[in-house]
């Protein structure tokens, strides 16, 4: 491993399009160790990743029993 390349690379300016291509690939790269993570637990928790479809809708809010103090 060339470790002076990889400092190289490191501390050298990007400019503004291969900055978002990097950061799409970091996020595609987290996506896919998710995914990963996820078929390894799978078996041994006996849960299928059913996707957003047991969460709550993002405008949804939960009821508060509290009332706020006056």
């Amino acid at each position: 491993m060339n470790i002076s390349y990889m400092i190289y690379e490191a501390e050298r300016p990007r400019n503004i399009a291969q900055q978002r291509e990097a950061d799409m690939r970091a996020g595609e790269m987290a996506a896919a160790a998710k995914r990963f993570g996820r078929s390894l637990r799978h078996p041994f928790t006996g849960k299928r990743d059913t996707g957003r479809a047991s969460q709550r809708p993002d405008g949804a809010t939960l009821s508060c029993a509290i009332p706020r103090p006056r």
